[in-house]
């Protein structure tokens, strides 16, 4: 554009709450952002560029300039509960579900970031064995891992 030409920017982000997310150089028509982003907040902004001519007079646009947010790792898994209890009955056979663990994130369920993995970080008490369940990594299923015969109650093992 020549020199004579002024870029306006409309919209929320621009001048519409929440204002000043972006601006735009009057000049050169160049969109800044110019404050943190964060896409669980707003998603998309839709803005509407124009051109006037100094006396104000429309030249080109309105053109919509749509920004989509992406998305980074910034949330941690949250359980929906602060302490789960399962059941299992004694000689349950090996592969047998006790519970489902379920966590959530905020993140772009579309993306990776929001992908979620479970593991068993410690397991008591660790007799007969330090690993009676096995948790599935991606549903949370928490199963049997040991022989039936060691799931006995009145021994004390559960």
């Amino acid at each position: 554009m020549e020199d004579d030409h002024i870029f306006h920017m409309t919209g929320s982000g621009a001048d519409q709450d929440p204002k000043g997310v972006f601006t735009i150089n009057r000049l050169t028509g160049e969109v800044s952002v110019s404050q943190e982003l964060d896409r669980e907040a707003i998603n998309s902004y839709m803005l509407e560029v124009s051109v006037t001519d100094l006396n104000g007079k429309l030249v080109e646009g309105p053109v919509t300039l749509l920004v989509d947010v992406n998305d980074q790792n910034d949330n941690r898994p949250i359980f929906k509960e602060t302490r789960y209890a399962g059941e299992v009955l004694e000689g349950s056979p090996t592969g047998t579900v006790v519970m489902t663990m379920t966590a959530e994130d905020a993140d772009d369920p579309r993306l990776q970031n929001a992908v979620l993995r479970y593991n068993i970080v410690r397991q008591s008490p660790d007799k007969p064995s330090p690993n009676m369940f096995y948790i599935n990594p991606e549903s949370g299923n928490i199963v049997t891992v040991i022989s039936p015969t060691l799931l006995d109650r009145e021994v004390g093992v559960l």
